[in-house]
This record gives C-alpha cells, sequence and structure tokens, in this order.
C-alpha cells in the first residue's frame, strides 16, 4: 500500500517538474535562439522515470527493517531490529 502511495506521488511530482522544466527550456530556447525549443513529452517522461525510480529511494520489498535508534539509546529493545549496514559503528550510550 506504502509503496502505491510513492509511486502516485512521483508520477504527479514528475509530471509538475517535467512542466516546470519544459517551461524553464522553452523559455530559454525563446531567448537564444530566437525559436521554441524543447523535449516532446518531457513531462511524461519525467513522471515514468519518478514512477520507477521512487520505490528504490524508499525502501521497496526486501528493504531492511528501520532501526530504532532512541529505544537502543535507552536501553529498551533493539535487539528484534538488524542495522542497514553491518559495518555501521555501534550507538552511543547515554550517560
Amino acid at each position: 500500500m506504502r509503496t502505491g502511495g510513492v509511486i502516485v506521488l512521483a508520477l504527479i511530482g514528475g509530471l509538475l517538474a517535467g512542466l516546470l522544466l519544459s517551461e524553464i527550456i522553452g523559455i530559454i530556447g525563446m531567448l537564444v535562439f530566437g525559436i521554441a525549443a524543447g523535449i516532446k513529452f518531457l513531462p511524461v517522461y519525467l513522471a515514468i522515470a519518478g514512477a520507477v525510480a521512487a520505490p528504490c529511494f524508499t525502501g521497496g520489498p526486501g528493504a531492511a527493517p528501520a532501526r530504532d535508534d532512541a529505544a537502543e539509546r535507552h536501553g529498551r529493545g533493539g535487539g528484534k531490529h538488524r542495522p542497514r549496514c553491518s559495518s555501521a559503528p555501534p550507538p552511543c550510550r547515554a550517560r
């Protein structure tokens, strides 16, 4: 469910970013070259690229569970969560 929401938000964000970038390219093209310049279907391309890339950056299926650093620092739990990287230094203990 969370991945679906991320994909929908990435589609909307990519579409808006593509529209903005397309307008900026068009304005620069008119100012520099005197003709309309741009990339055809740029908003659609960016929306698709965002929808494909977003789940990779939000921890899709198979990602390690998040660590509860606050619980570890205060001595509550932490045993059931595994760190994302085995080479990470141990958390600091509060005195």
